[in-house]
C-alpha cells in the first residue's frame, strides 16, 4: 500500500450570544498496519484538552468518504472551515 497523504480540515463554530467557541478537527493518517485512520478531535476553541477519537478504515477511499460525511454533518450544524 502506498503512503497515505496527510489530509486534514479544521472547522469552527462561534456564537457569542450562546457562548459557543467550538473547534472540530479531522485528519487522515496512515498507521503501521497499512490501514488508514480517521482522527477526530473536538473541544473549546483556543483551549487545551478536548476529546479525540481514532477510527481505522481498510482503505483511503472509505476513510475519505467518512471524513466528507462528517464535514457535511458539521457544516449543517453551523461549523465553518477555519482558514
Amino acid at each position: 500500500m502506498s503512503p497515505v497523504p496527510q489530509e486534514s480540515i479544521e472547522l469552527v463554530k462561534t456564537d457569542p450570544s450562546r457562548n459557543q467557541r467550538r473547534v472540530y478537527r479531522l485528519a487522515l493518517r496512515g498507521d503501521f498496519f497499512d490501514a488508514v485512520v480517521l482522527v477526530r478531535e473536538w473541544g473549546r476553541l483556543d483551549q487545551r484538552g478536548g476529546q479525540q477519537r481514532c477510527e481505522p478504515f481498510p482503505d483511503l477511499a472509505t476513510a475519505r468518504a467518512a471524513m466528507e460525511r462528517l464535514v457535511r454533518e458539521k457544516m449543517r450544524r453551523g461549523y465553518r472551515p477555519r482558514w
